[in-house]
C-alpha cells in the first residue's frame, strides 16, 4: 500500500462564498460542499468557512461553521491552519 492511500482525512473544509450571497462562486462552493457532504465517511467532518462582502453579513446555514470578513487578513490564515490540524 502506498503513502497516500493510507491517509484518512478528518476535517474537509471548504472556504469561498456561500449562499444566501448571490454569486456564482457562492452557488458553486455551496452546491460543491453539499455533495462531498453527502458522500464521506461518516468519521470526517465537512463543513464551510465562508467570506462575507458586507458588514451586515448573511443569514448562513448550519454547514457555514465560520464567517470571515473579506479580504482575508494573515489572523484569518493563522486560523484556518488551527482548524485543518
Amino acid at each position: 500500500m502506498q503513502d497516500h492511500q493510507k491517509l484518512k482525512p478528518k476535517k474537509i473544509i471548504f472556504i469561498g462564498n456561500y449562499l444566501p450571497r448571490q454569486c456564482g462562486i457562492a452557488t458553486f462552493t455551496t452546491d460543491l460542499c453539499e455533495s462531498v457532504a453527502k458522500i464521506k465517511s461518516p468519521a470526517v467532518e465537512c463543513f464551510a468557512i465562508a467570506m462575507n462582502d458586507r458588514a451586515a453579513g448573511y443569514l448562513y446555514p448550519e454547514r457555514v461553521r465560520f464567517i470571515m470578513p473579506s479580504p482575508m487578513k494573515k489572523r484569518w490564515a493563522r486560523r484556518i491552519k488551527e482548524l485543518m490540524n
